[in-house]
């Protein structure tokens, strides 16, 4: 009886080591994969919310840097912003006033000064572009499958095609806005000191969407050129600051 027992325990023992079945292999596997796929759209939305904040950071940060070089350049520094047209995506591009020796203009409101603005060679020689940021992406890209889109409100008002932003060396910060960069750039000469408030809005509609989904980010300036971001749902996202 004794040599019995001995045996049956090494028998289970054997068998206990002998690792899991092919079957039971198969159901960890198939587990795996229906995780997977559960996980993959959650993943996907995400990675479409952050590109929309990375873009939304993108602009904040050329306005901001505009406002830096105007002041640490001694040459005035030109943001447009279109969301209209072929740049209905959104697209910002820095300028800076130079005459034609390559001298440092400090003016925004100079008649003339952003006649480089929006031309097939734009910033040669007078408006040089110093960066810029454009999320109207081709087909396929991901910027397409997101849906990204941007829209303007300066001052409570929307529906705007494109807005120039332009920052002197000595602080002051002018806003205009028109049908094209090019018209709000020579609107400037009129512009008085800008003491409002403009929000660039970066919002997600994905093909075959309803509407706008996931997180809005808005980028937000103040009358002093400062920028934040705030992100808040799209259902109730409000253009205003």
């Amino acid at each position: 009886m004794r040599e019995l027992g001995v045996e049956s325990r090494g028998r289970r023992r054997a068998e206990a080591e002998a690792g899991f079945t092919l079957v039971e292999l198969m159901v960890v596997v198939v587990l795996i994969a229906i995780v997977a796929m559960l996980a993959v759209p959650s993943m996907a939305v995400a990675r479409e919310d952050r590109l929309a904040f990375r873009e939304a950071n993108a602009f904040a940060e050329l306005i901001h840097g505009a406002r830096t070089q105007a002041m640490g350049r001694g040459a005035a520094q030109l943001v447009t912003i279109t969301t209209s047209g072929t740049d209905d995506r959104g697209t910002v591009l820095v300028y800076e006033s130079l005459d034609g020796t390559g001298r440092p203009q400090s003016s925004c409101r100079m008649q003339g000064a952003w006649a480089g603005v929006g031309a097939p060679f734009p910033g040669a020689p007078t408006n040089p572009i110093r960066g810029g940021e454009n999320i109207n992406g081709a087909a396929g890209s991901l910027v397409v499958t997101a849906g990204l889109q941007t829209s303007l409100n300066v001052n409570g008002v929307t529906g705007i095609n494109a807005a120039a932003i332009c920052f002197t060396p000595g602080g002051r910060t002018y806003v205009t806005t028109d049908a094209s960069p090019l018209a709000a750039a020579n609107a400037l000469t009129l512009a008085p000191p800008f003491n409002g408030d403009l929000t660039f809005s970066v919002t997600r509609n994905p093909h075959g969407s309803a509407g706008p989904v996931g997180l809005t980010r808005d980028v937000i300036m103040t009358s002093a050129g400062a920028t934040r971001i705030r992100s808040q749902p799209a259902a109730t996202a409000s253009p205003g600051p």
